[in-house]
């Protein structure tokens, strides 16, 4: 009997623990160290989808590169990130600026475990006589990071409070001759980082975005980023608050993965 009431109060405090926790995707396949606590979410304009198509290599590549970026490890990138990513061209023998950076930095990972939300929306995907030109959004500003003292700070806490961690991407994207998407299922689900290879053939050949081209590499950068800020998921005064502290964790409490990968 005592057994039985022990392991009774056990399940309760477990159900009010998690009842209390910020909706997450936990025990899924997820990210790994400092990057544990983060959570991506995509939307994307009317007439465009997130499972199938040139969006699952755009999602993989985006997550790839700035995971790599967080942790500092191009091992945590996704199956097939590296063969779907040519290596960098360098910038003394190439002017092409948007080879410059397709494949991320490794040298400069958080030293603090982020957390929070990490947002994507797709704004366009235009065809080429090579494959495809997709322009997006990409939202910093909901992530923070939790210091070894237990308090925390925004990931981003430089910029103009309108802008902060908001920026315009633009990619560009060859097709393969043989395209290799015919055994994925729709990439939804539970999981935060997909199992296979999702890229499907697709070659992510050039990467801008608007902090860091020139105008003459994109003359319509202003007017992305300015299309960024006004469609931004939250309100100007929410981004505010994210700036200014002082934080508790749940400024910064994760929603679940959108629309995450099957398991």
């Amino acid at each position: 009997m005592r057994t039985k009431t022990v392991l009774l109060l056990c399940a309760v405090v477990a159900q009010l623990v998690n009842g209390c926790q910020a909706p997450s995707n936990a025990g899924k396949r997820g990210w790994p160290g400092v990057a544990s606590d983060v959570r991506v979410q995509w939307t994307a304009d009317p007439g465009i989808g997130l499972t199938e198509g040139v969006a699952v290599p755009v999602r993989a590549y985006l997550e790839s590169y700035d995971l790599v970026e967080f942790t500092g490890n191009f091992g945590n990138a996704y199956p097939g990130f590296l063969d779907a990513v040519p290596p960098n061209e360098p910038t003394s023998a190439s002017d092409k600026t948007s080879a410059w950076d397709r494949r991320p930095t490794d040298r400069y990972p958080t030293g603090w475990n982020l957390v929070g939300n990490l947002r994507f929306h797709i704004r366009s995907v235009e065809s080429t006589s090579r494959g495809a030109t997709v322009t997006l959004c990409e939202y910093r500003y909901g992530l923070g990071q939790r210091k070894t003292d237990g308090t925390y700070v925004p990931y981003i806490s430089n910029g103009w409070s309108s802008d902060r961690g908001i920026f315009g991407v633009r990619l560009d994207l060859t097709d393969a001759q043989e395209k290799s998407e015919a055994g994925l299922v729709p990439q939804r689900g539970p999981a935060l980082s997909p199992n296979t290879n999702v890229f499907g053939g697709w070659q992510i050949v050039g990467y801008l975005t608007t902090s860091s081209a020139g105008s003459t590499d994109w003359p319509t950068k202003g007017q992305v980023v300015s299309a960024c800020v006004s469609s931004a998921p939250d309100s100007l005064e929410r981004r505010k608050d994210l700036a200014s502290g002082p934080f508790t964790a749940a400024d910064f409490a994760s929603s679940p993965a959108e629309p995450g990968w099957p398991e």
